[in-house]
């Protein structure tokens, strides 16, 4: 799996423009090359999309803080 264009795909070859370009790691952590974003999307596994799924869902559930411009010294006793 040597890739020497560092500029395309690895997987269907299309030319990566941008900053849309997923690495490829080697057992050792260097990089062997890149992939674009549909083939990054198709690589991953059920459980990272499960993963990437619960953290988003979590992340809209987040409550809106009440009184955000409230000033807490006036809460603090003297």
């Amino acid at each position: 799996m040597e890739n020497i264009d560092q500029n395309r795909c690895m997987d269907c070859e299309a030319e990566l423009g941008g900053r849309k370009r997923y690495p490829i790691y080697s057992s050792r952590l260097a990089v062997l090359g890149y992939r674009c974003e549909a083939c990054h999307e198709k690589s991953k596994s059920p459980a990272a999309r499960k993963r990437e799924e619960e953290i988003s869902r979590l992340t809209k559930e987040i409550p809106k803080l009440e009184n955000v411009n409230q000033d807490i010294r006036r809460a603090l006793v003297k």
